[in-house]
């Protein structure tokens, strides 16, 4: 049976109730201990108190009580003090709050607490034994030790020695009989007098403190009232006074639409034909009268808005014109209208005017081929047509011949004949319709359309240019119909994609195709089970829009394929993709005949032979055909004689297919391409995902092989996919090109394979092989290199800039900086590679358009077996710089561009030392810099020079600005293999291969003191990237203690690689906040101030490093951290919540001790940054994006943060 454990007693200070609690024993220490926990659970359960019950101080005797320690003189945790078995322990708590009735009112101070003099018990005098008990007793009573007693036994400092001395007099009046008994009854019961006094003069202080406190609060609740009355003052004052700009906006919006109303009502009324037109004379004439045709014009002009276009000027409407009726007439009526546009028109011919290649166009001059003809020859014959209007309207008095002058001022007839000519109005239009001959069947109105512009004008436009005009509102309702049913729009290339669910958003659909006449591709899918009435709607739709490219995509359909058949003969549509759909044309009754496609696209449908021919047959437009068959090679021997045959399909591409697959990304295809004057086989190419080839080896001229392997970047799947790429250049002896994808880290170690594979070939008897270039591309099919396998040197690359190919030993010639589609120069300074834009659902993209593909990676630098900056180093020159001595200003050239000027400096992989020299030079010659920012991508660290180079800029850019400091960013993103040991130097690997250089001449001492000056000088960003942090991290930080005195922000890209335990402790190191100054830690790279920005992305969260790493941070400084990573899930957000959770109660546990024990200046800054956080002056953001985590999930955790009392720490998220 177990010894029971002993008990100590203990009472809260000011108070008479007594506690107990039960000791422990501690092993350690031998010791029996009390938790502070235990009594603090104890006086919760007592409801004494309104709140917590959390103790501050613990005393003895007067004398206070310590924390108990272990054997290393640290404080015990939980915190415990020594059992004092035989004594009453009192404690003070943090907030003591007595159990009171609380009222909403505020309370009336309390009444005057009761008079604390002291009456006499006796009146008969003591005799003098008593009296000098008494005396005794009273010189005790006012020593010191009893005076801390009385004093820690609440009394109050009203009461004053002279008073407690009146005991003195009290019993001094005892009778002399008196025995000890009653003395000290008579003692006991003054005492207790006292000590009722005592107890209501405290509870009436506790009374006015309570009702003090409560007017204090009342007071600034009051305040805040007040001041938030002065905001919604000054608020209605600023709604009041935007409410009356907004009345004067909306008056002179009202007034402005009461004009165009007026307006238009007048030209609606007025403008009832057309009012620009010109009169010329019909080929044949008569005898006796002579016959004119008049020419109506489309009235789109400049100034009417929409027109922005080089086209977009007056034309002739498309219509053959009419026969004029009674000409002396007309002519007598409008003849001044007549000839003086008619001269305009002359002059503006003469001196090359638009309107010659749009009369031309518009087809009216007879006898004229406009194919064969010059513009002279159509201005003359047009020009005479124009003399012999104006000469008969001369003959009749009319109108007069003008004079030069007049042809001077003709020229503005290319600008804008609606400011240079009168147009006729209302009754004159009116008229005009009596003198037009038109034959049944004719539109009166020469196919113009009468349209008002926003301002309110009457214009008469043809079909192409109303259609423009409506184009603002028409994009304004597809824009509104995206959003609801889920889509997008490019306005520059018109494609629409849209994932239709509905038969009603179907509808719709087919009715925005069919008026929007400026959408030219449609991607449709349709989520339902189709209907042979779903096709004949779309078939119709289709042919009445102006779409050229469709794609269908579906699965669902058992109907009869002739709506899609007779979509295949629309004569606008050239390209059509079918996808997905179950038993594509097995279901037919009828083949269209003369369709005009140009493309077909059935990759993902499995037809018969017999359906291949039909199409090629029904087809004779045909280019380009792809195919889905379960054998390539049958399916190319039935149809070969027929694509041969064919007048112009040229590629013909068959794609392997297994029905009962869900998926056949990864089956082989084959791309025949077909000569058209020989009408035989050119080529073909062979794309292969895997290493199965089959009989496909058997096919005739494979002369191209591309082997896209899928996981290339992965070292294990690169070693087999090497061995298979091998075994394609020996077994395919015909191919002369071969096209491998892969990381952009193997292409070296792939060439060099590839190159001795093609050399052992040549050796052996009776072999051969045709194979000429190779050609590498990356995981995102972005090209790499490309080069002869029979010549020593690479011919093309992606960034020759940064390549700097040398043949022969010598440096190739400087070339020009390449430029990519937008016009920016890869590589250059102050220009951002253009990234890709993501497209939401329901987005219309009117921005700039976007050609690029596919993902380029950041950095892609290229190696040759020589290093052309070795040719190139500078020569020692004695400076001032205290940076780099040898490095001194050359004379800028004038053509270079000035660096001085720059603001903003991206440095990648294209950088070289020629290029970063120069913007040294121009901001040395010139004295000054405005550099605000620079990005330094590291991919290539092999030249030194380059590094001095861009420390003396920073320097320059600091000493030209002393108030302000550029920002730095540091991205180390090292390609896997450059940091072997002796790699690099010249001639390492061979004639013609690629060789990377090595670190290790980097890292000596001296380069290394120059990367401490980048590091400790001006990093205020700093980027990490994967298995990078292995090679570079440990063996630049092992060796110094840096302090890192600007780093702000951190990014960690682990990129699913897991770390070494040398690159994690450094990380920690860095994220965390640092040792004491009294306990260093290893020498690594830190930073000097606490980080405010943290962003850890691609990171192995499922081992034991996201544990430690969350340990290490430092939660109380950061200001933002994000995590970004589909391998975050409900399991590390919950340990992200208990690191925080532990750190905080870690931490309070730091703050008792602190008010009991002290502690070191770290544990110090760790409360007070508590404090700051608990104050809500700073808060913490934590981001998750692209993860697997709910947003319910981080609404619980953030509810259970709150009951913690932790409400500094938020949580957001995001899919972006």
């Amino acid at each position: 049976m177990s010894t029971p454990m002993p008990f100590q007693k203990f009472r809260v200070y000011q108070q008479a109730e007594v506690f107990e609690v039960e000791s422990y024993f501690h092993k350690e220490t031998s010791r029996y201990l009390i938790e502070l926990d235990d009594m603090e659970v104890i006086l919760g359960r007592s409801h004494s108190f309104s709140t917590e019950a959390r103790i501050r101080a613990v005393y003895v005797q007067g004398q206070d009580v310590h924390v108990a320690l272990d054997q290393r003189n640290a404080p015990l945790f939980p915190l415990s003090i020594v059992l004092r078995k035989e004594e009453i322990l009192e404690v003070t708590l943090e907030s003591l709050s007595p159990v009171m009735q609380q009222s909403d009112q505020v309370p009336s101070p309390p009444m005057t607490p009761p008079s604390t003099t002291a009456q006499p018990l006796y009146e008969t005098p003591l005799s003098p034994g008593a009296q000098a008990i008494v005396n005794r007793f009273t010189s005790k009573l006012m020593s010191g030790h009893h005076q801390r007693q009385l004093h820690r036994g609440c009394l109050s400092d009203r009461f004053t020695p002279a008073q407690i001395a009146g005991v003195t007099d009290t019993l001094s009046h005892a009778p002399l009989s008196l025995q000890m008994y009653e003395l000290k009854s008579l003692i006991n019961r003054h005492l207790h007098h006292m000590n009722q006094n005592i107890e209501q003069n405290t509870h009436h202080i506790q009374q006015n403190t309570h009702y003090i406190q409560q007017n204090s609060q009342h007071i600034q609740q009051n305040s805040q009232h007040i001041q938030q009355n002065g905001q919604h003052i000054q608020q209605n004052g600023q709604y009041i006074q935007q409410g009356h700009q907004e009345i004067m906006r909306n008056l002179g919006t009202i007034q402005n639409q009461m004009q165009i109303i007026q307006r238009q009502t007048f030209e609606l009324f007025e403008f009832t034909t057309p009012r620009l037109f010109i009169v010329l004379p019909t080929k044949e004439q008569g005898r006796l009268v002579q016959k004119f045709k008049i020419y109506f014009l489309c009235e789109c002009d400049d100034h009417q808005g929409w027109a922005h276009r080089g086209d977009s000027q007056v034309h002739v409407a498309n219509h053959g014109g009419y026969d004029l009726e009674r000409p002396t007439e007309f002519f007598r009526k409008y003849g001044k209208y007549v000839g003086k546009f008619m001269t305009f028109l002359k002059y503006a011919v003469i001196t090359a005017g638009v309107a010659v290649p749009i009369l031309v166009q518009a087809g009216f001059i007879e006898g004229l081929d406009n194919t064969s003809r010059l513009i002279r020859d159509i201005s003359e014959d047009l020009a005479s047509k124009t003399d012999f209007v104006l000469e008969h309207l001369q003959r009749i008095g009319e109108y007069e011949i003008t004079t030069s002058s007049d042809r001077r001022q003709s020229h503005v007839i290319g600008q804008n004949i609606l400011g240079s000519v009168e147009p006729l109005t209302g009754p004159e239009l009116r008229q005009l319709q009596t003198f037009l001959r038109a034959n049944d069947g004719d539109n009166i109105y020469a196919n113009l359309h009468k349209i008002v512009t926003p301002e309110g004008y009457v214009r008469w436009v043809c079909a192409k240019h109303r259609q423009e005009a409506d184009r603002p509102a028409s994009m304004a309702r597809l824009q509104e119909f995206l959003g609801r049913a889920g889509g997008h729009f490019d306005a520059h290339t018109g494609v629409l994609v849209m994932f239709l669910s509905t038969e009603q958003d179907a509808r719709e659909l087919y009715n925005i195709i069919r008026r929007f006449k400026f959408i030219h591709q449609l991607t449709v899918s349709f989520d339902w089970k189709l209907q042979d009435i779903d096709l004949i709607e779309l078939k119709d739709a289709v042919a009445a829009s102006s779409i050229r490219h469709l794609e269908l995509d579906g699965e669902r359909y058992s109907g009869s394929w002739d709506p899609v058949l007779a979509m295949m003969a629309t004569p606008k549509l050239q390209v059509l993709s079918v996808k997905k759909f179950k038993g594509f044309l097995l279901h037919t009754t009828l083949w269209p005949k003369d369709v005009q496609l140009r493309s077909l696209d059935f990759s993902e449908q499995t037809i018969t032979d017999a359906t291949v021919q039909k199409v090629i047959v029904a087809c004779p437009s045909l280019v380009t055909l792809i195919m889905s068959t379960t054998d390539i090679k049958e399916t190319f021997e039935h149809n070969r004689r027929t694509a041969e045959q064919h007048r112009y399909l040229a590629t013909f591409t068959l794609k392997q297919s297994d029905p009962s697959q869900a998926s056949n990304a990864d089956k082989p295809s084959v791309a025949y391409h077909f000569n058209k004057d020989q009408r035989t086989i050119l080529s073909a190419t062979l794309t292969l995902r895997t290493q199965f080839y089959g009989n496909l080896i058997q096919l005739p001229m494979i002369k191209k092989v591309a082997y896209r392997p899928i996981g290339a970047g992965d070292q294990h799947a690169f070693e087999r996919t090497k061995s298979t790429a091998l075994t394609f250049v020996k077994r395919f002896t015909e191919m002369e090109s071969f096209e491998y994808q892969c990381h952009f880290s193997h292409f070296r170690d792939l060439f060099s394979a590839i190159k001795r594979q093609y050399f052992a070939i040549k050796e052996e008897p009776y072999q051969n092989s045709l194979l000429r270039r190779v050609k590498l591309i990356d995981e995102h099919g972005s090209f790499l290199l490309s080069q002869n396998i029979q010549d020593q040197s690479a011919t093309r690359c992606n960034y020759e800039d940064a390549s700097r190919l040398v043949q022969d030993g010598t440096p190739a010639s400087r070339v020009g900086i390449q430029r990519d589609l937008h016009g920016t120069s890869r590589g250059s300074i102050g220009a951002q590679r253009p990234q890709e834009t993501r497209q939401r659902c329901g987005s219309v993209n009117t921005g700039r358009p976007v050609f690029t593909p596919a993902n380029i990676p950041a950095a892609l630098p290229i190696y040759t077996s020589y290093d052309p900056w070795l040719l190139s180093v500078p020569p020692a020159v004695p400076s001032q710089d205290s940076v780099s001595p040898r490095l001194a200003p050359s004379p800028l050239p004038p053509f270079e561009e000035d660096g001085s000027r720059m603001k903003t400096m991206v440095f990648n992989s294209s950088l070289t030392y020629s290029r970063v020299r120069e913007i040294y030079d121009s901001i040395c010659n010139r004295g000054r810099s405005e550099l605000e920012r620079m990005v330094w991508d590291i991919t290539d660290l092999n030249n030194i020079w380059v590094l001095k180079t861009i420390l003396a800029i920073l320097g320059a850019a600091q000493r030209s600005n002393q108030s302000r400091r550029p920002a730095v960013e540091i991205k180390i993103r090292m390609i896997s293999g450059m940091c072997n040991a002796g790699g690099g130097g010249e001639g390492g690997g061979g004639d013609g291969v690629v060789v990377r250089p090595g670190l290790s001449s980097l890292l000596d001492s001296e380069d290394r003191s120059i990367l401490c000056i980048l590091f400790t000088m001006h990093v205020t960003r700093l980027e990490l990237f994967g298995r990078d942090l292995d090679l570079f991290l440990p063996i630049l930080c092992q060796s110094y203690d840096w302090t890192m005195s600007e780093l702000m922000e951190l990014v960690v890209d682990g990129q699913n690689t897991l770390l070494n335990r040398k690159s994690l402790e450094y990380l920690q190191d860095i994220v965390s906040r640092g040792p004491d100054v009294a306990f260093p830690g290893r020498k690594t790279l830190k930073p000097a101030q606490p980080l405010q920005q943290l962003i850890i992305q691609n990171m192995r969260l499922f081992d034991v490093q996201w544990s430690q790493l969350l340990i290490s941070i430092d939660w109380l400084t950061l200001r933002n951290i994000s995590f970004r990573g589909s391998d975050f899930k409900l399991g590390q957000l919950v340990e992200l919540e208990t690191a925080v959770i532990r750190m905080v109660e870690r931490c309070r546990e730091k703050q008792r001790v602190l008010t009991m024990n002290g502690l070191s200046d770290k544990d110090a800054a760790i409360v007070k940054d508590l404090i700051v956080r608990q104050g809500g002056d700073a808060h913490l953001l934590v981001s998750l994006y692209q993860t697997q985590v709910t947003m319910s999930q981080i609404q619980e955790t953030q509810e259970r943060l709150y009951k913690r009392g932790i409400h500094w720490c938020l949580f957001t998220m995001s899919d972006l």
